[in-house]
């Protein structure tokens, strides 16, 4: 792989983790969720995201 597309890919990624970062931080303060809902609000966003790639996959593949 050349050295420039590397590079390409790790700035692209590390710009995409700051974004992240920063969106998630910005939605936080603007909402003010206490501390308490983190722990049920993450999982249960990863079990939607879950549920919708399976119900797209099966959509996509029906004979």
């Amino acid at each position: 792989m050349p050295l420039g597309k590397l590079a390409l890919i790790v700035a692209s990624a590390m710009i995409a983790a700051g974004l992240t970062v920063w969106v998630g931080a910005w939605v936080t303060s603007a909402l003010q969720f206490d501390g308490s809902v983190w722990p049920v609000a993450i999982p249960a966003a990863l079990v939607c995201f879950a549920v919708w790639r399976v119900i797209a996959w099966s959509m996509r593949n029906e004979p």
